[in-house]
C-alpha cells in the first residue's frame, strides 16, 4: 500500500489513537513543527465554537492531540481556519460524553473553544 510522505508531523508515537493515517494528516501537515508527534486525531463535521461564535459549522473538523499542543483545523484545504493551543496556555479541559459524540471544551486565559468529537 502506498503511504503519503509527511514532511513535518510524525505518526510513530505512543500512545496513539483516533484516525491516524498519512492520508488524513497530509492536508494539514504544514501546520506541524518538524518531528511533532501526533498522538490522537479525531474527525467530525462539527466546526468550532469560540467564545460563543460558530466557525465553519458542518465542515470537516480535525482535532489533533500532539506531544506539546492541541490543534483544531476546520475545512478541507490548507487555507481554512485552525486554532493552536500549547498545553502551557490551557487553564481547563472538560469532556462531556454523549451517546453519539462528545464535546471537548478547552479554556485559556483569553478564549474558550468547543469542538465535537465522535465516539470511537
Amino acid at each position: 500500500m502506498y503511504r503519503m510522505p509527511l514532511h513535518n508531523a510524525t505518526l510513530d508515537c505512543s500512545p496513539q489513537g483516533g484516525s491516524r493515517s498519512p492520508e488524513i494528516v497530509k492536508p494539514i501537515d504544514y501546520l506541524f513543527e518538524s518531528g511533532e508527534c501526533l498522538h490522537f486525531i479525531f474527525q467530525s463535521k462539527s466546526g468550532v465554537v469560540e467564545d460563543g461564535t460558530k466557525h465553519n459549522d458542518e465542515q470537516q473538523t480535525r482535532t489533533v492531540i500532539t506531544d506539546w499542543r492541541l490543534l483544531i483545523h476546520t475545512g478541507e484545504y490548507a487555507d481554512t481556519n485552525h486554532w493552536s493551543i500549547p498545553y502551557d496556555e490551557v487553564e481547563s479541559i472538560d469532556l462531556h460524553s454523549g451517546l453519539v459524540s462528545s464535546k471537548l471544551s478547552v479554556s485559556t486565559s483569553s478564549r474558550t473553544l468547543h469542538v465535537r468529537l465522535p465516539q470511537e
